[in-house]
This record gives structure tokens, C-alpha cells and sequence, in this order.
């Protein structure tokens, strides 16, 4: 067999595969500056290609589905139908990713609500308080006793509507009246005449004149509370505490998780309105922090409390209790607002239900660590930051710079004056006022954590019949007020309270945020597949198609620009050889 051989060394053609632009010989052969031209011709085919060329290819290509049906129609009025179709679900595109734009800018968050167990937990603060704050035999010589407070911290009695009432009754039986049995007698008779007619106190309040005078009648423990709070800011802390009840004297018995504590396991805080309070378990005692490993009673704190109620003030104290507020450890006890109060002569139980809440920051939520302003009672205290404590602070502040003065049961700012209880004009600016405090909403957000404790109150008859005995003969040997022949009645004056953990779980309340940016990139794209088929691939093809389109308009712009200068060129030449000929 006789084989036909190529005379001549050309390498074959090589075959242009039309999905593959780059010849496959290209990559095998050796001969690099094949290789080369190869690819140059092939650049210059694709540069020679047209835009309507280009666009043809893209329409062949493209995962643009809309976009290839309106394009590949067989007639027109197809070509109509599928535009109608496109620019409506386009429409209806650009109204669902509006509407998803929106939410996402909305900044919506959820709440998410869980339930945790823990094998230890840090146990709260505890503070207390004697429900009266000053001491009788302290009072004499007191700045409270001053001749310009004199009558602030008695109890009067005030029988307005009771001497209505029977003035106007006895002007009714009066002349039905004709007994001769003298006064006595006929107060008799006036009072069986009000109960047939069933007429009480209340019935003088028909009187215009009695009513107005009893509408403008101030409580008398509000007074003397307002008095004492205003006194006691312009005292120094450890004189006003020396007229206070003083823990040594209000501790009878102390024991936490079964062991003892002491006096010097509390840290006195002053009160505006109780005066003197101690907390256990305070942040500021140089002690670590206590933990319950157990629920229960036995592992919790137990106090036994002598409210002292022979130095009672009337006034000030109309009950006979102990003030207690659980808090976390590092805030501020404000009594006045929070906490609950445990009489003597009984044993309370306070079984805490644990939850933490945890918020979101801007744009979400309000959240913060700090407030816009200085908080009077993270400066003084060191404690961490409250809203409540930021609020009352931002309130002062107000009432400073539109009253001239501030209210006696918020702490004081320097260089500012306590307004008078009394005065009617600063009692009705302060009021006034307070429809400006709108404004420290923006001042002193919701803190970022937050930890809140609920007490489930229960209590008992303390102490038992059987009890008792061993009672006495202990509080005999551990206060002076028990000891001796002149000493206090333990029920009128003994209260016990028990704090502890329900259970070891404690309840998680956390903001989510609800729709992030993920989300809105899932969904947006989801709605450019559902209605119009695209997909990144497809923004992928346009912006490639959009890249050729430009350099194809460009280069042709190249290319006229080169004509034109070389017709210039050859003008201008043209020119220089006809001077020449001349000459």
C-alpha cells in the first residue's frame, strides 16, 4: 500500500470548536509562537464581532429566561404577550423587593423566651429596713426637732367631716330634740338619730365648703415623710445615721446556708424615706460573691429582726414592719419604690424566681450600657447603671433648671436647693414639670442586661407555742433589749424572713434580631427566580454581556479614530510632495 504523505511541513488546520473558541491543537502543540498567533486571531475574531452579533450570542446563552422568550418568539404579538407578561411580573418584582426593603430597614427583632437550669447561682443582695426611721430617743436633740420644724412629726387628729356630720345632724333634731338631760344626753341622741337615718362622715361632704377644705387636706404621713427627706439631704451620711436604728441593735440572728453571718456581713445605705438600711451580700463590702448550689429554705438567708417599737414616731411609721427589697448585687436598693414590707410576729417566706433579660443595641432596639447623662447614683455609689436610677437623675436636673429646686426622695445635685413641702407654688412647678420628663426616655435607655428577681411571699405565725421558750432564752443572750426586768415583748417586736431560690432554673428573655441582611439577600433572590428566573449566574452573564458591549463600542470608536488620522496623515503628505514638486 502506497501512503500518501504532505509534502509540505504545515501543520493540518486546526478545527474551531464553535462552544470552545481556542483550538484544542493549541494546547499540545509546541510551538509557542503557533500558539500565539492562534490566539491572537482568535482576539481579533472576537473583536471584529458587531453588537447585534453580540447580542445574539448572549440571547443563545443566557440563563435570562424572560428575556430569551420575549427575544426567541416566533411573531410579534407573542413577542407583545411575553413583554406584557416580563414588565408585570417586573412590576410585581420591584413592589415584593420594596416591600422586603422596608422590613429590613424597619429593623424588626423577636423575643425569645427559655428556660435554663444551673448547678450554682449567684445570690442576690437582700437589703432591709426598719420601717421607722428615726429613733425617739434620738429625736430630742435632732436637727428633725428644730424649733422651724416643730408639729412636722406629730400625729393630729383631724375630725373635719366627723364635727360636719353631727353639727348638721344636730341641727336637724334640734327642735325634735326635747330632752332636758344636758349635753351628754343629747349627743345620745344625735348618734341613735344617724345610725336610724344611716348618715356617716361621709355626708358632709354634701357641704361645698367642707368638701373643698377636705380635698386640700395633705396626709399626715406624707407630710412628715416629705419633712424627714428634706432634712435629712442637707445632713452629712454618718450623722444621719447615727439617728437611725443601727444594725447591731436590728440583727438578732443571721445564717446563710446554714451557717452564721453577722453584722459586719451587711453595708449600710441610706434612705430617703426609711433612713437607715443594710444589705447582705453588697458589691461594695470587700467580700467575693455568695452562690446557692441548692434551692430551698435551708440553703438560703435567714434573719431574725427587732424593730425596736418603742422608738417608734407616730408619724413616720404607722406600722410596725421591716422593709426588704432582693435585688442584683451591684445595684441600688431604692426601697421607696420596689420591695415589700414583713410584719412582726411572723415568719416570711420569699422563694425568688430568677430571670435575666437581655436587649438588643441600636438600630434594633434602645439598649445601652451608659446613659447620655451623669447618673448622680453611679457617681456617689458606684453602683451599676439602672434606668431608674438615670431617670431620677435626669428628673433632678429638670426641676433644678426649671423649679430653682429639686424633691427631697431623689438624691441631691450639687450646688441645688430641696424644694419646700409646703410651698404651694413649688409643689405646683414641680408638678407642672413633669410632663417635660419625656425627654429622659431618650436620656437614659433600657440597660443591655438586665437581671430581675420575683418573690413568691408566703408567711407563718413566728414563733410557735412551743418555740417560744427557746426563743426568749436566745434573744436573752443576744441583745440588751430582752435582758433584764424592763424588757421589750418579743411579738410586738421580733419579725423573721427567709430568702431563697424556688429552684435551681431561672428564666432567659432575650431580643433576636429577626430579619438580617442574609435574610433579605435569600429573599430578594428568591423573588428574582420566581418571577423574572434570574439567579447570580444571570447578573453574572449581564454584567459580561454589558463589559463586551462596552468594548465593542469602544474599540470601534478606536478604530475610526485610527482612519481618521491615518487619512490625516496621508493628506498631510500628500500636501509635502506637491510643495516639493513645485519647487
Amino acid at each position: 500500500m502506497r501512503i500518501r504523505t504532505n509534502s509540505s511541513n504545515k501543520p493540518p488546520s486546526p478545527v474551531v470548536d464553535k462552544v470552545n473558541p481556542i483550538p484544542t491543537i493549541a494546547f499540545v502543540s509546541k510551538s509557542k509562537n503557533k500558539f500565539r498567533a492562534m490566539l491572537e486571531e482568535q482576539i481579533e475574531k472576537d473583536r471584529s464581532l458587531t453588537v447585534k452579533e453580540r447580542f445574539d450570542i448572549f440571547i443563545s446563552e443566557t440563563s435570562f429566561t424572560a428575556l430569551t422568550k420575549i427575544c426567541k418568539a416566533g411573531n410579534i404579538f407573542k413577542q407583545i404577550v411575553w413583554l406584557i407578561l416580563v414588565l408585570a411580573m417586573l412590576s410585581w418584582l420591584c413592589i415584593q423587593c420594596f416591600w422586603l426593603f422596608e422590613k429590613y430597614l424597619s429593623y424588626p427583632y423577636e423575643v425569645k423566651i427559655e428556660l435554663k437550669s444551673s448547678q450554682k447561682m449567684e445570690f442576690p443582695s437582700v437589703t432591709v429596713c426598719n420601717r421607722n426611721p428615726i429613733r425617739r430617743s434620738r429625736f430630742e436633740n435632732s436637727p428633725f426637732n428644730a424649733p422651724e420644724f416643730k408639729g412636722l412629726f406629730e400625729v393630729w387628729q383631724n375630725s373635719q367631716l366627723y364635727d360636719k356630720a353631727v353639727k348638721s345632724m344636730k341641727n336637724q333634731t334640734k327642735e325634735r330634740y326635747d330632752g332636758d338631760g344636758g349635753s351628754s344626753e343629747e349627743d345620745t341622741y344625735v348618734m341613735s338619730q344617724m345610725k336610724n337615718n344611716s348618715i356617716n362622715v361621709w355626708s358632709a361632704l354634701s357641704d361645698p365648703v367642707t368638701a373643698a377644705a377636705f380635698y386640700k387636706t395633705e396626709d399626715q404621713e406624707m407630710v412628715a415623710t416629705f419633712g424627714y427627706a428634706t432634712i435629712a439631704a442637707n445632713m452629712d451620711q454618718s450623722e444621719l445615721k447615727s439617728y437611725g436604728h443601727q444594725i447591731e441593735d436590728f440583727l438578732v440572728s443571721c445564717r446563710f446556708r446554714g451557717m452564721p453571718c453577722s453584722p459586719q456581713n451587711f453595708t449600710f445605705v441610706p434612705n430617703v424615706k426609711y433612713g437607715n438600711c443594710f444589705t447582705f451580700n453588697a458589691f461594695n463590702n470587700s467580700q467575693d460573691p455568695l452562690y446557692s448550689t441548692y434551692s430551698g429554705p435551708l440553703m438560703g438567708l435567714s434573719l431574725e429582726l427587732n424593730v425596736q417599737q418603742y422608738e417608734y414616731m407616730p408619724a413616720l411609721a404607722q406600722d410596725a414592719a421591716v422593709r426588704v427589697l432582693v435585688h442584683t448585687r451591684g445595684t441600688f436598693p431604692a426601697l421607696e419604690d420596689d420591695g415589700f414590707s414583713i410584719p412582726v410576729g411572723f415568719m416570711t417566706s420569699v422563694g425568688l424566681k430568677v430571670t435575666e433579660i437581655t436587649r438588643l443595641t441600636p438600630p434594633h432596639a434602645s439598649c445601652a450600657t451608659e446613659g447620655t447623662i451623669e447618673n448622680l447614683y453611679q457617681t456617689r455609689y458606684g453602683v451599676i447603671y439602672e434606668k431608674s436610677t438615670c431617670t431620677k437623675t435626669c428628673q433632678q436636673n429638670i426641676w433644678k433648671e426649671k423649679c430653682g429646686c429639686v424633691v427631697p426622695l431623689y438624691e441631691k445635685p450639687e450646688n441645688s436647693s430641696v424644694c419646700d413641702c409646703m410651698n404651694h407654688e413649688e409643689q405646683a412647678c414641680l408638678w407642672e414639670k413633669m410632663d417635660q420628663m419625656q425627654e429622659c426616655e431618650l436620656m437614659c435607655p433600657n440597660p443591655c442586661i438586665e437581671k430581675k428577681f420575683e418573690p413568691l411571699i408566703s408567711m407563718g405565725t413566728w414563733p410557735s407555742k412551743h418555740y417560744e421558750d427557746y426563743l426568749d432564752y436566745k434573744i436573752q443572750h443576744s441583745s440588751l433589749d430582752f435582758m433584764g426586768d424592763d424588757k421589750i415583748d418579743s411579738d410586738d417586736n421580733l419579725a423573721k424572713v427567709e430568702v431563697y431560690f424556688r429552684e435551681m432554673m431561672y428564666e432567659t428573655i432575650e431580643q433576636q434580631k429577626a430579619y438580617e441582611s442574609q435574610n433579605l439577600i435569600s429573599d430578594v433572590g428568591g423573588q428574582l427566580g420566581l418571577w423574572l428566573g434570574l439567579s447570580a449566574v444571570t447578573i453574572g452573564e449581564m454584567f459580561e454581556f454589558i463589559m463586551a458591549i462596552f468594548k465593542a463600542v469602544t474599540a470601534k470608536a478606536v478604530r475610526r479614530r485610527n482612519r481618521e488620522t491615518a487619512v490625516e496623515s496621508l493628506e498631510d503628505c500628500h500636501r509635502r510632495l506637491s510643495l516639493q514638486e513645485f519647487k
